[in-house]
């Protein structure tokens, strides 16, 4: 009777076992679910002027002044993608680390009054106005107040259907108030707090699912609002550049 061949078949079972407990992690790291991370900004820019009546002449009592406030959100952290069925597809940025709040005033103004001057009064010995004087030096500053950033601010990211909706949060009012005091009285500040207005991305989704490892995906959107962006008018002029961006990045 010939020998059975029964060992090298365990041999070949033993090598095909060996070879499948190899190849299981890379096929599970193949199917595993891609992973991301995040990071988003949000800014609001007021910018502003001010034109007293009179100004420039000089024979007239006048202030003019401009300026910026300015308030700017940032977080980070891991963006999640979860598809329910039925409901469709949420998430967003999860667990927003290292949120910071920027937060800056800057105003430049020029006080104007009128001296008893031959140029501007009827002065002189025996005029009703006094005697003729020096002109009054034009009172300037240029002050600005740019804390360190500030705790309270943050970054909502998420996902609703396909489109990326940002919405921040930036408490900083009673701050820029203290920076208001820098200036005389009487001298516009601008807002006490610029508004921080949410942002939409259509189609975000599919950008981001499309993204492979290593890669991102940017969205950056910026829009004007205010009374004067388009057509200026009035003695106190505004107008506020709200801009929002998005960096996702796929990590697995």
């Amino acid at each position: 009777m010939p020998p059975r061949a029964r060992p090298a078949s365990l041999l070949a079972l033993v090598m095909v076992l060996l070879c499948a407990a190899v190849l299981a992690p890379s096929a599970a790291s193949a199917t595993a679910a891609p992973a991301y991370e995040a990071s988003a900004a949000s800014t609001a820019k007021e910018t502003w002027t001010f034109k007293g009546a009179g100004a420039p002449k000089p024979c007239r009592s006048w202030t003019q002044a401009s300026g910026t406030v300015s308030v700017r959100v940032f977080a980070k952290g891991g963006f999640r993608i979860t598809r329910i069925p039925g409901l469709g597809t949420t998430g967003g940025l999860t667990d927003p680390q290292d949120p910071r709040m920027n937060i800056k005033r800057q105003v430049d103004y020029r006080i104007h009054q009128v001296g008893t001057t031959p140029d501007c009064t009827p002065c002189g010995p025996s005029s009703e106005f006094g005697t003729c004087g020096d002109a009054i030096p034009d009172l300037v500053g240029a002050p600005g107040c740019e804390p360190a950033a500030a705790p309270g601010g943050t970054v909502l990211a998420t996902i609703s259907g396909s489109t990326l909706v940002t919405k921040a949060v930036a408490p900083s009012a009673s701050i820029l108030r203290r920076c208001s005091s820098l200036v005389p009285a009487g001298v516009p500040v601008g807002s006490p707090e610029p508004k921080l207005v949410p942002m939409r991305f259509p189609g975000a989704l599919r950008r981001i699912q499309r993204l492979k490892v290593g890669e991102s995906a940017k969205f950056d959107r910026a829009v004007d609002r205010g009374p004067d962006c388009k057509r200026p008018s009035g003695e106190l002029r505004t107008c506020t550049r709200h801009r929002t961006g998005v960096t996702v990045t796929r990590t697995r």
